[in-house]
């Protein structure tokens, strides 16, 4: 049977199998070649790279793959082929691949860019594997060149400021795009497939359903990159730039005798805001706005990385940032951004340490005594538990900071333990008004108490002071 012309040859391939058996076998063994033709599943000797990026592209194409994405796999694609076209895909080594990039890099090209050669290659070759026509994917065995990840380009809070207001001296609605564009964090595409129907201004919410896709010669309005739907809230100034913006295309509808319905795009060069903003224009007018405000440096796309910046920096967590910027994977926005995570790890050790810190005073006391403890106290007699004695380590034996008790208060004196029958005990010698040294204690000065549930001084010096309250 015939599978058509190979797209670097021009001649037609065939496949052909025997058959034992009477005639109703030989037809179901042409069925199933017809149907593993149409999947691609048929291993041809002599297939060429170029036909199998030919036909990986119409795979992609049916699946819904973005136009855009397919327009740039398509322009990879054709360079490949003359590159490596007419090699037989069997016959097509990982040193073969190594070649291409080395000669894409003298040529001028990036490591980012030979890349997306490399990814191109590398899913065409695996759909390869898939479709049975390779054991194995020689991309596997290629060494695409490495990528130096860089922090993005942020601007800062003055430089988005000062770009909103130069674009409302010159286009009021490219101002409140921009606005939008640094609050909410969305992309270009997003931008320009926003509908009103998408917008609820009483209760301060954005859906993003759709994108705009500038493709040569026509718009494509599809879902967005990720093909998922996500709902947002908006603060007041962002609620009120909408406002402002749906009066100004209320008052162009109305030179037009036209009226602003709930499917019109929210930004628009149509009178009526029936056809989305070409993503292309907004680009080309903000290369000229920040050329007028002295920030060459700064990209549309750096909006984005605004929104993402102030959100982490500010403690939001990273799953509400990714779901309000449409990241797909929490690890995207995690490598992404890992910058600002620096920032919010940095906090996160002042709160800890905070969480568990002494006030001055106390933490004049340790630094001159090893450790401060709360330790439970009972009374001599095992009764109830009669209060919390504050130790620090600073005496022989300890010296007691702070003694609570319901009718009694110790707020300095020395600390000697002991062990009798009872038990471990702690004794405590009241120290005397006024008097910085401690003077020889008589037994009615010494009072005896028995830690509760701890057993010796050994046990007692475990506990830190954040463990009990005093």
């Amino acid at each position: 049977m015939s599978l058509g012309r190979d797209p670097t040859t021009k001649r037609y391939r065939y496949v052909s199998v025997t058959v034992r058996g009477g005639r109703r076998a030989a037809q179901r063994e042409a069925a199933r070649l017809v149907k593993e033709a149409a999947e691609g599943k048929i291993p041809l000797e002599h297939e060429t790279l170029a036909g199998l990026l030919e036909r990986w592209l119409a795979h992609i194409e049916a699946r819904g793959r973005a136009p855009k994405t397919l327009l740039e796999n398509r322009r990879i694609a054709a360079e490949i082929v003359e590159e490596l076209g007419d090699k037989q895909v069997r016959r097509v080594r990982g040193r073969d691949l190594d070649a291409l990039y080395d000669r894409l890099g003298a040529r001028g090209l990036s490591p980012t860019s030979v890349r997306r050669y490399h990814a191109v290659l590398s899913a065409s070759l695996n759909q390869a594997v898939k479709w049975g026509l390779l054991e194995h994917s020689p991309a596997a065995q290629a060494t695409p060149p490495s990528i130096e990840r860089h922090e993005p380009d942020t601007p800062t809070p003055e430089q988005i400021k000062e770009l909103i207001e130069a674009a409302q001296s010159l286009d009021p609605e490219f101002a409140t795009l921009l606005f939008v564009a640094a609050t909410t964090g969305c992309r270009r595409g997003e931008l320009c497939g926003l509908q009103w129907s998408d917008v609820d201004l009483a209760h301060g919410s954005l859906i993003v359903r759709k994108s705009v896709s500038d493709l040569p010669g026509r718009l494509v309005v599809r879902t967005t990159k990720t093909g998922l739907v996500r709902k947002m809230a908006l603060d007041e100034a962002t609620t009120a730039v909408f406002m402002a913006q749906r009066d100004l295309a209320e008052q162009r509808c109305e030179l037009v005798g036209a009226t602003l319905g709930a499917s019109a795009f929210v930004w628009s060069d149509a009178a009526d805001y029936a056809e989305p903003l070409k993503p292309g224009r907004i680009t080309a007018e903000f290369t000229r706005l920040r050329g007028s405000v002295g920030l060459p440096h700064v990209h549309l796309h750096h909006l984005r990385h605004f929104a993402a910046t102030v959100m982490l920096a500010g403690g939001v967590d990273v799953r509400t940032v990714a779901g309000r910027l449409g990241h797909s994977r929490l690890t995207l926005t995690l490598q992404t951004y890992a910058h600002v995570m620096e920032v919010t790890d940095r906090r996160a050790a002042t709160l800890l340490g905070e969480s568990i810190s002494v006030d001055e005073q106390n933490a004049e006391q340790h630094a001159r005594s090893d450790r401060t403890f709360n330790v439970p106290l009972n009374d001599q007699q095992g009764g109830s538990a009669v209060g919390l004695a504050q130790i620090s380590r600073g005496a022989p034996n300890g010296v007691l900071r702070h003694l609570r008790h319901p009718e009694k208060s110790f707020e300095n004196g020395l600390l000697s333990t002991s062990t009798s029958v009872f038990g471990p005990r702690v004794s405590v010698i009241r120290r005397a008004p006024g008097l910085t040294q401690c003077p020889r204690p008589s037994e009615s000065a010494r009072e005896s108490w028995r830690l509760l549930p701890l057993r010796g001084w050994s046990n007692a010096k475990k506990i830190p002071l954040s463990a009990r309250g005093a």
